[in-house]
């Protein structure tokens, strides 16, 4: 999870959504507020007591590589790209969102439909959304996934 200051609001909303689906399903998260982000210092935490935060020194590209997440929540920022390289299938809060980052069906609104974008991907198999992760980040950034290091390398 994460957002930049600008979208603590929205993120406040979210944290309330994945709190209550953290509650009645066995899902874990754990949110990673962007450096500008003052959420931290919210009173949100008073009442969210199912979601962890990570401090501000663990970086996004240490917590890919740490394996230890399934998806990722992401709301107005380019991350989500980097979730995909990374090998996360990544789910947008669509909430007064304001970038508009072409992507796949992946959008939510609550936690009705954040539980079904997880359990349907959950059901997918990892070739297929390899494959679909591949085609738009094609699309997007005009290269193929598995041969980044190719074009970086030349």
């Amino acid at each position: 999870l994460g957002g930049i200051g600008l979208y603590d609001k929205d993120l406040r909303e979210l944290l309330f959504v994945v709190e209550d689906l953290a509650k009645r399903t066995n899902i874990s998260f754990t949110l990673k507020p962007h450096p500008l982000s003052n959420i931290q210092n919210d009173e949100v935490w008073k009442i969210v007591t199912h979601v962890r935060m990570i401090d501000n020194t663990q970086t996004i590209q240490s917590l890919f590589a740490s394996n230890e997440y399934d998806f990722a929540i992401t709301h107005n920022t380019s991350s989500y790209y980097e979730c995909f390289i990374a090998g996360l299938k990544p789910f947008r809060w669509a909430t007064n969102e304001n970038l508009n980052f072409e992507g796949l069906d992946d959008r939510f609104v609550n936690e009705e439909q954040l539980l079904e974008k997880i359990e349907k991907a959950s059901k997918t198999s990892t070739e297929i959304l390899s494959q679909e992760a591949e085609i738009l980040l094609k699309n997007v950034l005009g290269y193929g996934v598995n041969r980044y290091n190719q074009y970086i390398n030349e």
